[in-house]
């Protein structure tokens, strides 16, 4: 099991003797064969429950037995679900030298640093006319190109393709937030997540994206896609969340030192200079 945790330290608070410290994230994988085992080795007991407002992720391998997959939410430990919104899906695989287990991560929200802002589409609202997998291009025609130069963006407006769908997709307000100019998308979709991302990029072409896609479940929990947000089911649409950073004062910023710590790692032994 691999544990990251990543801590913000205040020098002026520790040079006083009053250290302190902020988790803004932790992260935990673990491969162990039973679900339930899984998620209380991500989530021991004697971890401190999460920051009111923070937003919990998890990634289970199809792997598992479907029973336990359709269980899931009610796996999670109680001081997590407790104080946290709790989201995620089933996937393919997690990273592990098997693929098989268990991928969380904890997202704390920070007044002066970061905000979450959990958010999902399911049902009307994520609505998309599903894409042809196998098309055939739809060219202009050779008079056309003739015309007009391929030197203009009119010439290749020109090239359109049957496997663009109209895209009806409703993109969350936690991600259209004016405030939040500044921000990170994490999303988790199913196997229909373009036309979803085509419209994040045309409301909020800021934003940084990065996701996954969920896996495809039908034949082991009985579902086209088995994601899962705040104890609710969804079959269709995505899952994610959004972090805004808070926008801060260059003077403020030169005041925080930002560490690393691996606390189930250990030195093999002491540092040694690399001669040649």
């Amino acid at each position: 099991m691999l544990v990251t945790r990543f801590f913000l330290l205040a020098p002026s608070l520790a040079a006083r003797g009053q250290t302190r410290s902020r988790s803004l994230y932790t992260a935990a994988t673990c491969s162990h064969p039973d679900l339930k085992t899984a998620l209380a080795r991500c989530f021991p007991a004697s971890s401190p429950a999460p920051a009111a407002g923070s937003v919990t992720v998890i990634l289970a391998s199809r792997s598992f037995p479907g029973s336990d997959l359709l269980e899931l939410p009610s796996k999670v430990p109680a001081h997590i679900t407790k104080s946290s919104v709790v989201l995620g899906a089933v996937i393919d695989r997690v990273p592990t030298t098997s693929g098989h287990g268990v991928s969380t991560l904890t997202l704390t929200p920070s007044n002066d640093l970061i905000s979450c802002s959990p958010f999902y589409l399911s049902g009307p609202e994520s609505r998309r006319k599903r894409l042809k997998e196998k098309s055939v291009g739809k060219w202009a025609r050779s008079q056309d190109i003739e015309e007009r130069s391929l030197d203009t963006a009119d010439a290749w407006n020109a090239f359109k393709s049957i496997s663009i769908g109209r895209n009806q997709v409703q993109v969350p307000d936690a991600i259209l937030a004016p405030d939040k100019a500044d921000q990170d998308v994490l999303v988790i979709s199913d196997l229909e997540v373009h036309q979803f991302l085509e419209a994040l990029d045309t409301s909020n072409p800021k934003a940084s994206k990065i996701g996954v896609v969920a896996s495809s479940t039908p034949f082991i929990t009985g579902r086209p896609v088995t994601m899962f947000y705040d104890g609710k089911w969804i079959q269709d649409g995505v899952v994610g969340v959004s972090l805004a950073k808070t926008k801060k004062t260059e003077d403020t910023m030169k005041n925080q030192l930002t560490t690393v710590e691996y606390p189930s790692m250990a030195p093999l032994g002491p540092a040694m200079q690399i001669t040649r």
